[in-house]
């Protein structure tokens, strides 16, 4: 199989008991291949059984896409084609908390969320913000300022749209430390300004490069987890490429983040009664899954 076979599963579906069944009968998979696939599945469906009995609402604060991509890897966070909902501010960007901490605290009128093109020029960019929107990609048939003029009411939707889930509370904040050092007084008013839409807020930081020196003066209601990517041979982890996380290295690095988060799911959010919504059934109505499944048989 192909890694874009794997992919569509880890990234878009759930499978249930019976399709691991069919997963675990098929000759269409090495012995290892099959040994990792099954631990993936396993992972997201333990961390979607613990999200589903919680008031939780996991969303991305940046700095990069790990937060967002890795919530749907491993089951936290439905993906765009089974919730309905459209993309928030960081789910797809490259941030900084800095700034983050600016558009929070003033009218998104106020602030050009947007001010130019990438380097490629292929994607837009806030150079005061010094944002990265790397998955927005520019109208090469548009003059510049049109182009701008035409993204920025998107990002203030998604802006707008960020800021109403922090309201409606209960969110886990996620936020991945990326290439750029932080300091621990950005973080901790981070902390405040989610906690002012609402006090149910819980602020999680990964920081996988270790790259915030001064850690211990972080506020002690921030939850600070530190793992370090793991070595995989004489490659570099790279979080988001398969030849990276679909290994057993990368599968220990995020079972244990897994851990981690569902520890902090236990013990600060509520727990939820509500559990009509059958993942499983929705995956069961999308014909590519029905596919993907027979290709296995």
């Amino acid at each position: 199989m192909n890694k874009a076979f794997f992919e569509k599963f880890i990234n878009y579906y759930y499978c249930d008991r019976t399709v691991l069944k069919t997963i675990e009968a098929s000759e269409k998979l090495t012995d290892a291949e099959k040994i990792l696939f099954l631990k993936y599945l396993d992972l997201k469906n333990q961390n979607h059984k613990i999200s589903c009995s919680h008031i939780v609402n996991p969303i991305s604060l940046g700095c990069n896409c790990y937060p967002h991509t890795t919530s749907i890897r491993l089951g936290y966070k439905y993906p765009k084609w089974i919730s309905g909902k459209d993309r928030l501010f960081h789910d797809l960007a490259v941030t900084n908390i800095r700034s983050t901490n600016l558009i929070f605290q003033t009218d998104a009128d106020a602030i050009p969320l947007a001010d130019d093109y990438g380097k490629t020029q292929t994607y837009f960019i806030s150079k005061q913000l010094n944002f990265q929107y790397n998955h927005d990609f520019v109208d090469s048939e548009k003059e510049k300022e049109q182009s701008i003029s035409e993204f920025l009411p998107v990002l203030k939707k998604r802006l707008n749209r960020t800021k109403k889930e922090l309201k409606s509370g209960n969110c886990l904040c996620l936020c991945t430390i990326y290439k750029t050092a932080a300091r621990a007084e950005d973080i901790n008013l981070l902390e405040k300004n989610i906690k002012q839409y609402n006090k149910t807020n819980c602020l999680i930081i990964i920081d996988p490069e270790n790259l915030i020196q001064n850690h211990g003066d972080i506020s002690k209601g921030v939850e600070y987890i530190n793992l370090a990517y793991p070595n995989i041979g004489d490659r570099p982890f790279i979080w988001y490429e398969f030849e990276s996380y679909f290994t057993n290295e990368g599968f220990n690095y995020f079972e244990e983040i897994s851990n981690k988060l569902n520890t902090i799911i236990n013990e600060r959010f509520p727990k939820s009664t509500d559990s009509d919504f059958d993942v499983f059934s929705e995956c069961g109505k999308s014909d590519e899954y029905s596919r993907l499944i027979n290709s296995l048989k």
